[in-house]
């Protein structure tokens, strides 16, 4: 007989009654892409009395949604001394048998699933960092996270780095189970003041050597979450020399001279943007561009700083600055217009930043000319690893 709800609860899953693996169970005949979405809301934030209910699953029910519980991990401290790397056995490191007694999969397979680390603070990529080099590598990849193709440095962690003074060297150097990530995503406090964006280039000392055991054919790519390129001009950084693709997603516009602007209705709002949309765009390209004349002049300097010891390093194939013409209201509201309004004034953009770069480098840097064509300016992205959980950004 079903129980009432657990009056002292506070998750996600408060207002359903116990047991709810009724409710799971009878979602087999359903689309896999539904049953999915039932399990996403089960398992955001469980109580104790909800995760009693999962401990009563059958085997398979319990593997569709632990399996999907560990495909991002967000390394927290807690999670970290609450065990998140114990049981880790060498006798996991070997393949398994099957085995009909066996009932629920091994740490190492758990951790097996995960295509994304997230990490929210020093001790937790300490501890992560630590784990690595107790397993060992092989030239070719870790023993540990398999099928991991992506890390994320929440903005937590990005401000910890900022803030403290430098670490020794060793606590820089890329373990090479990262060798052989593609993805890499560094996500910057919300208010990331000018003394913080100084010290960003110590962040990416964390990620020196990501990328270097991927073959050719595969992108590395670097992502740049809430990031003006004003500020990011600030940084002593080479993040566009070490990734083949940066991507910027600087911070939505602002509306703050509307105050009901959270009553009104979409259409209003795209009125409102395209008829303010020329001055917000110039301000948005002086900033690009700043970025980018400082892109090229690094570059040029590093090039001839190391070419006695062989091959100029390769500027990068793009730096994307993407989230051009979002907007936020001041209730918090992100608008994203549509590209069919919105595409014109970003081509626009785009070629007037190429424009000023080109006249930059002939001017300045002749042997540059033609950098400029990297330069992109793109409407709303998002990386389809972050987009997996919102808590990622710490």
């Amino acid at each position: 007989m079903p129980q009432e709800p657990y009056n002292f609860c506070v998750c996600a899953n408060a207002n359903i009654s116990l047991p709810i693996y009724d409710i799971i169970t009878s979602l087999s005949p359903l689309p896999a892409e539904i049953r999915n979405l039932v399990y996403s809301f089960l398992i955001a934030a469980p109580c104790k009395a909800h995760a009693l209910i999962f401990s009563r699953l059958s085997r398979d029910h319990y593997d569709n949604i632990v399996l999907r519980l560990y495909q991002q991990i967000v390394v927290t401290d807690k999670a970290v001394d609450a065990g998140l790397y114990k049981s880790y056995s060498n006798v996991d490191n070997q393949s398994h048998q099957s085995n009909e007694h066996r009932t629920l999969p091994s740490k190492k397979e758990l951790l097996d699933c995960c295509e994304s680390l997230v990490f929210t603070s020093i001790y937790a990529w300490a501890q992560t960092i630590g784990m690595f080099d107790m397993r060992g590598t092989t030239p070719v990849m870790s023993p540990m996270f398999r099928n991991l193709n992506h890390v994320a440095f929440a903005s937590g962690f990005v401000e910890e780095i900022c803030r403290r003074e430098a670490l020794p060297l060793d606590r820089y150097i890329t373990p090479k189970a990262l060798w052989y990530i593609s993805d890499a995503c560094i996500h910057l406090p919300k208010s990331f003041s000018e003394d913080l964006a100084i010290d960003l280039g110590n962040v990416s000392s964390y990620l020196m050597d990501f990328g270097i055991g991927t073959n050719d054919t595969t992108e590395t790519v670097l992502r740049l979450h809430n990031c003006q390129p004003t500020k990011l001009a600030m940084a002593d950084e080479r993040l566009a020399f070490a990734h083949d693709v940066v991507y910027i997603h600087m911070p939505p516009t602002r509306i703050e001279n509307a105050v009901d602007i959270a009553a009104r209705q979409v259409d209003e709002i795209v009125e409102y943007w395209i008829a303010t949309s020329v001055n917000r765009a110039a301000r948005q390209v002086d900033e690009i561009v700043e970025y980018c004349v400082k892109s090229v002049t690094e570059w040029d300097a590093m090039k001839t700083r190391f070419i006695i010891h062989g091959p100029p390093e390769p500027f990068g194939k793009a730096v994307v600055f993407t989230n051009f013409g979002t907007v936020i209201t001041p209730a918090g509201l992100v608008f994203v217009i549509s590209p069919s309004i919105a595409q014109s004034i970003i081509d626009r953009a785009e070629r007037e930043v190429r424009r000023r770069v080109r006249l930059f480098l002939e001017s300045e840097l002749s042997a540059g000319c033609g950098l400029e064509a990297n330069f992109h300016v793109r409407g709303y992205e998002e990386c389809r690893f972050c987009s997996l959980r919102s808590s990622s950004s710490g």
